[in-house]
């Protein structure tokens, strides 16, 4: 059987201790997912809407290189209705993006999921950043695919842990292969 960690800390420990730091910063930088990803690395951000999360990433984390993937068009998902941005509000969205992540070393790859993990070797990342469909079945199609494609020491997590659909899928994928679990800020996370 799998083991599960909860390594769930209140952020009001960390107001306290950083008081310059606004609340949102304060999310960001104690992270327990990126406090795995080593400086350098190499990895993936599947599901990224406005780059918040992956602007972070480079500020926190500093990866070497990362790439985005997402099909910047509309769909249905469980937590929220993306279909109501129309595709010119998506193509907005896109642009504003690029420009958004320009300073840093981050590639675009506006695919699906399941398209865009073609494109990696297995083995060849450090870390896979989830945070797309939210949906079961979408959740272990995801898993299944991007895990072959961390290295051996690794880290593929994602977000909205607290979600019904994410939780029941990410527990069935790490029960099956009896994997350690480790959760927390609103994440989770599996290191190869």
């Amino acid at each position: 059987m799998n083991n599960v960690f909860e390594l769930e800390v209140p952020i009001n420990k960390y107001i306290l201790h950083y008081p310059d730091l606004d609340t949102a910063e304060i999310y960001f930088k104690f992270r327990p997912f990126f406090e795995n990803v080593k400086e350098g690395s190499v990895g993936v951000e599947v599901g990224v809407l406005e780059c918040n999360n992956a602007v972070h990433i480079f500020k926190y984390a500093k990866p070497k290189k990362l790439y985005l993937v997402d099909r910047f068009e509309k769909y249905h998902d469980v937590i929220g209705d993306l279909s109501v941005f129309n595709q010119e509000m998506w193509e907005d969205i896109y642009k504003t993006d690029i420009e958004r992540m320009a300073p840093y070393n981050a590639e675009f790859i506006r695919k699906s999921s399941m398209e865009a993990v073609k494109q990696f070797n297995d083995e060849s990342l450090d870390f896979v950043y989830l945070d797309d469909d939210h949906r079961k079945e979408y959740v272990v199609a995801n898993v299944n695919a991007w895990y072959p494609k961390i290295k051996k020491g690794g880290i593929i997590g994602g977000h909205d842990w607290t979600e019904s659909e994410v939780k029941s899928g990410v527990l069935d994928w790490v029960t099956l292969n009896n994997y350690n679990l480790a959760y927390g800020f609103s994440d989770w996370w599996v290191i190869k």
